[in-house]
């Protein structure tokens, strides 16, 4: 009986671990989240800013525009996980919403292969990479391009980015601080070995590759 008590007392302790665990992940997970928030608003505020002061006739479709994205942020992104298709329609109304501000000094290729339906993401996982693409490779001053290709292929999403870098001394901070790295981070807590995750920076061209395994 002296036994049994004991194990009774253990499988409780490691019960109660698991528990704290799960918790103290599930905290920082909604921590690195919610940090995403306030920089994507800061930065799309600051293109209505520019745009409303040059008195342009799209200031109206791109505060719809912002109106739309963040009702989602603020609703749907409290989910554990979101059907594919809504997160894809986040890029969507995000990249729509940097081609108001954008001029033909860059070339912009956005393209979305294979059938995302049947399949959920956690939410915010994307937005950072492609926030990155605009932030830092687009002034519509200087000749650039970006390249964003979304590919949903037997239960594997794929996404890669590539962009001309524009403010090179700029770049680094991105890489090290708020945006990748704690997207990183994430997907450690999120995707334990389920994913791959890189960043390449060749030739003034930056580059980033993310592929999650969405069976997971």
């Amino acid at each position: 009986s002296t036994i049994l008590a004991l194990i009774q007392r253990w499988n409780q302790k490691e019960k109660q671990k698991i528990e704290i665990e799960k918790e103290k992940l599930e905290a920082e997970v909604k921590y690195l989240k919610q940090q995403i928030n306030p920089h994507f608003l800061f930065n799309s505020l600051n293109n209505i800013y520019s745009l409303a002061l040059t008195k342009s006739d799209i200031t109206t479709e791109a505060i719809i525009k912002l109106s739309t994205i963040l009702r989602y942020m603020i609703y749907d992104s409290q989910k554990e996980k979101v059907p594919l298709q809504e997160e894809l329609n986040l890029i969507t109304n995000y990249i729509d919403l940097q081609k108001l501000r954008m001029n033909e000094k860059t070339i912009l290729n956005f393209k979305i292969e294979g059938d995302p339906d049947s399949y959920y993401i956690e939410p915010l996982l994307l937005i950072p990479i492609i926030e990155n693409c605009f932030e830092y490779g687009c002034d519509n001053i200087h000749d650039s391009f970006i390249d964003i290709i979304i590919n949903i292929k037997d239960s594997t999403f794929t996404l890669v980015t590539r962009n001309k870098i524009i403010k090179l001394a700029e770049i680094k901070s991105t890489s090290k601080g708020l945006g990748l790295n704690n997207l990183k981070r994430r997907l450690e807590l999120l995707y334990n070995n389920n994913f791959e995750f890189s960043i390449q920076q060749k030739d003034n061209i930056f580059e980033v590759t993310l592929k999650i395994d969405l069976r997971k």
